[in-house]
């Protein structure tokens, strides 16, 4: 990733984008936290028992600790949902140490619908029933980074196959968890996903793409 160029981008999106129509632009006015100090980012990892993907980390340490991003923007380290408060961040993800268990677009099958208890005759069974579609063990080894409103969480993943690369949980939408993909319809990593918000966001706006090298077509895997 070029910290610089996305730097520089996102002081030219705040001058021409003052009326924020970008979507979610309202929410964070292309400002970023302050950086992440490595000790707190070290703490984080050592409490989860992971390391975080290189590009991630790069970002939260030298760029921003949050702020400006896709949609309504990235979420703090350590706050996976939109709601900030402490209480609420433990049920919002799986277990980071276990391999993320999607290779390819996940949702619920026929199997699990029609086992759907009737609603009418024991709701506690319909909820028990519901529970198992939201289970945090489906995203096991995903960081919830970021959302794009009406409960769909763009996820990092940390662990897997997928390492370094952003999927989607559309569950709140019956929609499953799929890769957020490229081109060549394989999963984005981070900075090839920065990046590419920073050039629609930039093309909305009438300014002209990142530099070449910054571009997520041009980025390595």
């Amino acid at each position: 990733m070029d910290i610089q160029a996305f730097s520089d981008r996102l002081k030219l999106l705040k001058v021409a984008d003052r009326d924020r129509r970008v979507f979610g632009a309202a929410e964070h006015h292309y400002d970023l936290r302050p950086p992440v100090a490595e000790a707190d980012v070290r703490a984080f990892e050592e409490r989860c028992r992971v390391r975080l993907p290189e590009e991630y980390r790069e970002f939260l340490t030298r760029l921003g600790d949050g702020g400006a991003g896709p949609c309504y923007g990235l979420f703090p380290l350590g706050v996976f949902r939109d709601d900030p408060s402490p209480g609420r961040q433990e049920d919002s993800i799986g277990d980071l140490t276990k391999p993320f268990p999607h290779k390819v677009a996940w949702n619920a099958g026929e199997d699990y619908l029609a086992a759907a208890p009737n609603f009418s005759e024991d709701e506690d069974a319909w909820w028990g029933w519901r529970e198992e579609y939201f289970s945090p063990r489906l995203i096991d080894g995903a960081l919830p980074i970021g959302h794009e409103g009406c409960g769909y969480f763009f996820l990092l993943i940390v662990t897997g196959a997928d390492r370094g690369r952003i999927w989607l949980d559309g569950r709140s939408s019956d929609d499953g968890i799929m890769p957020v993909a490229g081109d060549d319809g394989v999963s984005l990593t981070f900075g090839r996903w920065y990046a590419g918000w920073l050039d629609e966001a930039s093309k909305a706006v009438g300014l002209p793409p990142l530099p070449i090298a910054t571009r997520p077509e041009c980025s390595g895997p």
